[in-house]
């Protein structure tokens, strides 16, 4: 059963609440091993959301840089640049957030 859970075109959630189900199930049965099972699926399903929220959401950084911050600074730098220099300030600012891992 944790096999057509892990297979099916559902969402994170949907086979998390259904895992659930299923151990909650399990446990009413007596059946402690396949409750187990169930769990640890379950453990894993949430640290693999923990790590989802803990992620930055890159797309939404790389979009606030290009939009506001190195037109006129090179953030790694810190300094203003004219306009002719613009692009070559962004390229700049972000290998410079990337190789600090705020960015990918």
């Amino acid at each position: 059963m944790l096999l057509k859970i892990k297979r099916s075109n559902r969402s994170h959630n949907h086979k998390t609440q259904a895992a659930i189900a299923m151990e909650q199930r399990a446990e009413a049965a007596g059946k402690d091993e396949a409750a187990s099972i169930f769990r640890k699926f379950i453990e894993k399903q949430k640290r693999k959301q923990n790590r989802k929220m803990l992620r930055p959401n890159t797309e939404l950084l790389k979009d606030t840089v290009m939009q506001e911050v190195p037109r006129y600074v090179d953030l790694s730098t810190g300094t203003l640049v004219g306009e002719d220099k613009k692009y070559e300030a962004l390229r700049r600012s972000m290998r410079h957030l990337e190789e600090r891992g705020i960015i990918r």
